[in-house]
């Protein structure tokens, strides 16, 4: 652990057992999302995610949709994610893998961009070996 990290752990020990709670929700939000380093975008959706949350009681008093703006919010946040119309959805820890492995096919080519077949081939080598036999007997392909 860094002399960082425990330094920001022995200051969020001083907090209210609520601020510290909901810091460690929002800690381990960052820590799905694959992000470097712990924003106040990260927290901020965290307390939207909890409905017993002074800022979500407020947005609620304004007419607004929390889980709307904590969508919003969380397509700000730091992090590995797909993000779409009205979703944003982090990156699995097979999916970021596969995402690499594609980028270092497409640089074994000599491309300078992603093509589909990369991510599909990085992506299929990352199931279960029944699942990518079962998706393979499927697309038609011959294993043997």
């Amino acid at each position: 652990m860094s002399a960082a990290t425990l330094a920001w752990r022995t200051d969020a020990q001083r907090l209210a057992p609520y601020a510290r709670a909901s810091l460690a929700r929002a800690e381990e939000l960052a820590r799905r999302l694959h992000a470097d380093e712990l924003v106040p975008e990260h927290w901020l959706a965290a307390l939207l995610a909890d409905e017993e949350c002074g800022a979500t009681r407020i947005v609620l008093h304004a007419f607004a949709d929390p889980g709307t703006i904590g969508v919003e919010v969380l397509a700000l946040c730091p992090g590995i994610m797909v993000v779409g119309s009205g979703r944003t959805l982090p990156f699995s820890v097979r999916a970021l893998t596969a995402l690499r492995a594609a980028r270092v096919l497409a640089a074994a080519r000599g491309a300078a961009s992603l093509e589909p077949g990369d991510l599909c081939l990085a992506a299929s080598r990352e199931l279960d070996l029944g699942v990518a036999a079962r998706l393979a007997v499927l697309a038609g392909a011959d294993l043997a």
